[in-house]
C-alpha cells in the first residue's frame, strides 16, 4: 500500500514541475527504507505524537515535502531534541501551512538576524510530552552562513521528484543529500568568525562535520553524485566539489577551508543573492550585534504578540509562575516581564520622594504627626505631597503599561506580575480615592485625584488574564514570611472575587506545581 502511495505521489509531483530524465537515477530511490540510527551511537528514539500527526498528515495530503538536512541524526529530529529542515513545494505552500495550522502550529516571524525571503518557522507545543517543535520550513533552497543564506539554487523540484521514504518523513536522494551537505558547509565557513570563536572559546570543533561526510559517503555514489552535479548545477565543475569535499575533512588546514569556499563562491555566483562584499559586511554587522554581546533575539508571532496578566494573592505561585513561563518561552520567542508592583521610578518620582522623606522629618522634628483621623471620624488629609507621590505612582505605572502594550504590538510576549484591576483594590490601586474617601476636597486634591485616575483607566485589559485562585487558608500555610493577616486578607480578595463575568482564566493553585504550569501553558498556546 505504501508503495502505491509512493508512485502517486511521485506522479503527482512530476506533473507540476517540468519532467527531468535522470536516467542514472538508481530504480529504487522512492523505496521505503527502515530509520538509519544515528552515528552518535543512540538507538533510534520514538517520535514525538505531534510530529508524528504531521508526518501523517504531510502524507496522506500527498504534500510534496522533505526533511532535507543533517537526517544522519534524524531520529533527534523526530524525537524532539533538534528543529526539522522541511523543503516543501512552493506550489503546496499554502496546504502546508493551513495543515500545520491545523494541528496547533503557528508561524513566527524571524528574528532580527535572519533571513526572511523563502523561509518560515512554525511552532507546536506537544502538552502530551511537553516539549516545542519546531520546524525550519524553506521554499526556496537556501545556502550560505546561517547570519545570510546568501545563495539560493533553484533545484527544489528536482530533489523533491527524487525523494525516498525513511520511516516516517521523507528524505532525499543520498546523492543529492551528500551534494547538498558540502555546499552548505563550505558556504557557511568563515575564517573571521572561527578565528573570532577560537580567541574567545578555544579552537572549534570541526569533528561533527567530518563525522557527518563520512556518513553521507558512504551512502552515496560517487559517479552518480559527478552525474547529477553536471545536469543540474552546471557552474559547478566536479574538481572544484572535490576540493570542496576535502576540505571538510576533520585533518584540513584552515586555509584549505578559505580556498575552497572562495573557488565555490565563484563557481555560484550566479545564484548569488547580494555581492561577496555586501555580504561580509552584513555577516561582520550581525556577528558583532549578536554573536559577541550574546544577546539573543528571539522570534515574534506573525500574527501579532501577546499582553497577560499572571494575578493571584500571596502564597498562589504568581511570581514562580511568572519566572517558568519566562524560561518556557524565551529560548525561542521575544518575552519580557514587567512588574507593575515595582516600576522603574522617573527622576520626577524620585524628586517627590526625597521631598517626601524630608518632609517627614521636619514633622518629626516638630512632633506634628500626619494621618489617622479626626475628631469626627473623618481621614485627615495626607498631605500634597503624598498626593503627588501617588500620582507619580500612577504615571510610572502606565509608563510601564505603555512599554509592555508596545512590546507585545511588536510580535512579542509580555508577561505581566501585579497587573492593574479595576477589581482588585488591594495592591496597587488608585489610592487618592480611597484614601479621601468621604471628605471634602479642594481644587487641588480634585486635580490631583483626576490626574491619578486618568493614568489609570488608561491602562486596558490584557489580552490573556489568567487567575491563580488559592483558598486562603492554604495561602496562609504556604506563605510563612508574612503576618497571617496580611496574607489571608490579600488572597481573601482574589479568592472571594466572581471572576465568571470576565474573560479571566481561572486556574486552580491547590494543585501541584507542575499541574498549574502545565495547566497555564496550555492556555497560553491556546490563546497565541
Amino acid at each position: 500500500m505504501s508503495e502505491i502511495f509512493e508512485l502517486s505521489s511521485f506522479a503527482r509531483a512530476e506533473t507540476r514541475e517540468r519532467p527531468v530524465v535522470l536516467p542514472f537515477q538508481p530504480a529504487d530511490s522512492k523505496k521505503t527504507e527502515p530509520a538509519q540510527p544515528s552515528n552518535n551511537g543512540y538507538a533510534p528514539a520514538s517520535p514525538l505524537p505531534l510530529i508524528k500527526k504531521l508526518c501523517d498528515a504531510l502524507n496522506s495530503q500527498q504534500i510534496s515535502y522533505c526533511q532535507w538536512k543533517s537526517n544522519w541524526r534524524l531520529d533527534r529530529a523526530l524525537n524532539g531534541q533538534g528543529d526539522l529542515d522541511l523543503l516543501v513545494a512552493s506550489a503546496d505552500a499554502q496546504r502546508f501551512a493551513i495543515t500545520a495550522f491545523n494541528l496547533g502550529f503557528i508561524q513566527a516571524a524571524p528574528a532580527a538576524n535572519e533571513e526572511t525571503i523563502g523561509l518560515a518557522h512554525f511552532y507546536g507545543w506537544d502538552a502530551e510530552v511537553e516539549k516545542f517543535v519546531h520546524l525550519h520550513v524553506y521554499y526556496r533552497l537556501l545556502l550560505g552562513h546561517e547570519l545570510t543564506t546568501n545563495y539560493h539554487l533553484p533545484i527544489e523540484g528536482l530533489i523533491l521528484r527524487s525523494v525516498r521514504r525513511v520511516g516516517l518523513v521523507f528524505v532525499p536522494q543520498s546523492e543529492f543529500e551528500l551534494i547538498l551537505f558540502v555546499l552548505r558547509k563550505v558556504l557557511g565557513f568563515w575564517a573571521s568568525e572561527t578565528i573570532v570563536r577560537w580567541m574567545i572559546a578555544g579552537p572549534a570543533d570541526f569533528d561533527k562535520t567530518a563525522r557527518e561526510l563520512e556518513y553521507l559517503e558512504a551512502r552515496a555514489d560517487r559517479t552518480t553524485v559527478h552525474h547529477l552535479l553536471e545536469q543540474t548545477i552546471p557552474s559547478l565543475d566536479v574538481s572544484v566539489f572535490e576540493c570542496c569535499l576535502e576540505s571538510l575533512r576533520f585533518e584540513s588546514s584552515l586555509l584549505n577551508r578559505m580556498t575552497a569556499r572562495r573557488q565555490l563562491e565563484r563557481a555560484l555566483a550566479e545564484h548569488a543573492l547580494r555581492q561577496p562584499w555586501v555580504d561580509a559586511i552584513l555577516k561582520w554587522r550581525r556577528m558583532l550585534n549578536d554573536r559577541l554581546r550574546e544577546r539573543v533575539l528571539g522570534r515574534r508571532f506573525a500574527n501579532g504578540g501577546l499582553l497577560m496578566a499572571v494575578v493571584g494573592g500571596d502564597g498562589a505561585g504568581k511570581t514562580t509562575a511568572v519566572n517558568a513561563l519566562r524560561c518556557w518561552l524565551d529560548r525561542d520567542f521575544a518575552v519580557k516581564a514587567f512588574h507593575f508592583g515595582k516600576p522603574r521610578r522617573s527622576q520626577s518620582t524620585l524628586a517627590v520622594i526625597v521631598a517626601l522623606r524630608a518632609w517627614a522629618l521636619i514633622r518629626s522634628a516638630l512632633d506634628r504627626p500626619q494621618g489617622g483621623r479626626g475628631e469626627d471620624g473623618s481621614p485627615n488629609h495626607p498631605g500634597y505631597l503624598c498626593l503627588l507621590r501617588w500620582v507619580c505612582a500612577a504615571r510610572d505605572r502606565h509608563r510601564v503599561y505603555l512599554k509592555a502594550r508596545r512590546f507585545a504590538n511588536s510580535g512579542g510576549i509580555a508577561i505581566c506580575d501585579r497587573y492593574l484591576l479595576p477589581n482588585i483594590s488591594l495592591m496597587d490601586s488608585p489610592s487618592i480615592g480611597q484614601t479621601l474617601d468621604g471628605t471634602q476636597l479642594n481644587w487641588l486634591s480634585n486635580a490631583l485625584l483626576k490626574a491619578e485616575n486618568k493614568y489609570y483607566q488608561q491602562i486596558m485589559p490584557p489580552d490573556l488574564l489568567l487567575v491563580l485562585r488559592l483558598d486562603p487558608d492554604v495561602a496562609v500555610r504556604r506563605k510563612t514570611d508574612e503576618h497571617e493577616d496580611h496574607v489571608r486578607t490579600r488572597s481573601q480578595e482574589i479568592w472571594q472575587t466572581d471572576w465568571s463575568a470576565t474573560p479571566a482564566h481561572v486556574v486552580n493553585a491547590e494543585q501541584s506545581q507542575a499541574k498549574v504550569l502545565a495547566d497555564l501553558r496550555d492556555l497560553i498556546w491556546q490563546e497565541i
